[in-house]
């Protein structure tokens, strides 16, 4: 979320200030890339709320699923991003290195929250159809 700006005081062929740009580009990008791992959390949360509250809808419970999966496989990918932009703050004094770390933290807590929530709904949909299995056979 927070970027750094690019400065004011550009001076032609000056190539100190071209490696300053060109690192303030690749750390916002690296942001952007976490923030668009952020957002599909966001959206997976919306749908796991909004649509997964009649446990007994098939097509959900394999959306849920597939859903689960690609969440589940974004966290190397948000790791490795994190990893780097937390680099690229240390080596180069930027002031933004808390915010980010608090970043990460929102994200984990987000992210671990809403596997722990889909797993939770896909284990009550396998109840209920585990339940009533067990009562024909008897």
């Amino acid at each position: 979320m927070p970027r750094i700006k690019k400065g004011s005081k550009v001076k032609p062929n000056d190539p100190q200030q071209a490696q300053i740009e060109e690192e303030i580009a690749v750390y916002n990008n690296l942001v952007a890339r976490r923030d668009a791992l952020t957002n599909q959390i966001n959206r997976f949360q919306i749908f796991s709320v909004t649509k997964c509250t009649v446990l007994d809808n098939p097509v959900l419970e394999i959306d849920l699923k597939a859903r689960l999966c690609r969440i589940e496989a974004m966290l190397d990918d948000f790791e490795n991003s994190q990893q780097e932009i937390e680099q690229m703050c240390q080596n180069n004094n930027f002031k933004e290195a808390d915010e980010q770390k608090q970043e990460c933290e929102d994200f984990e807590n987000l992210y671990y929250s809403n596997i722990s929530n889909a797993k939770l709904i896909l284990e009550q949909i396998n109840a209920l159809h585990v339940g009533p299995q067990l009562f024909k056979l008897v």
